[in-house]
């Protein structure tokens, strides 16, 4: 978005450009690189939304909606980044490049949009579908130990301070 703020300020800039500026933006990030690598479905998860936000950058919307669209069967909780990315295409997505949107323009691509957001959320159902078919469970049996051993008192406080590190 900022990159597109840039280009929208400052004049054209070759999509190659802000396709990796974009990705290199993701890939630098000390806490995307720190969680990405601390574990293997982490790394594939992160190379998924690496290349969904690469191939968003570069108008490649049905490469990047693929990869989004994996995002949830690769972990449970992918289905937050796999959103985000449908719903920006969905709110950058113009049927003409001159004229603003109107309301009659989000109307027709109402079908669009809700397609892109099914495609998201069928990922995200199907991958529930097997958890429960397979392990009988929603969750993984390692998520037992991890948030469920410890009071909901002491987990909070160390979310907040989480969410507030990686923000700032």
């Amino acid at each position: 978005i900022l990159l597109r703020a840039l280009r929208d300020r400052f004049g054209p800039i070759p999509a190659t450009a802000l396709a990796t500026a974009a990705s290199a933006t993701l890939a630098f990030n000390p806490y995307f690189v720190h969680w990405g690598f601390s574990g293997l479905e982490n790394s594939l998860l992160s190379c998924a939304v690496l290349a969904s936000v690469h191939a968003a950058s570069l108008s490649r919307w049905r490469q990047s909606l693929f990869f989004a669209a994996l995002l949830p069967l690769i972990r449970f909780d992918g289905v937050v980044p796999a959103l985000l990315i449908a719903g920006f295409h969905g709110l950058t997505r113009r049927p003409s490049a001159r004229r603003p949107r109107s309301w009659a323009d989000w109307r027709k691509e109402l079908p669009a949009i809700a397609a892109i957001v099914g495609l998201t959320l069928a990922g995200f159902l199907a991958g529930m579908v097997f958890r429960i078919v397979y392990y009988g469970d929603v969750v993984p049996n390692t998520a037992y130990p991890k948030f469920f051993s410890r009071p909901l008192a002491d987990r909070i406080p160390e979310g907040l301070a989480y969410c507030w590190n990686a923000l700032w």
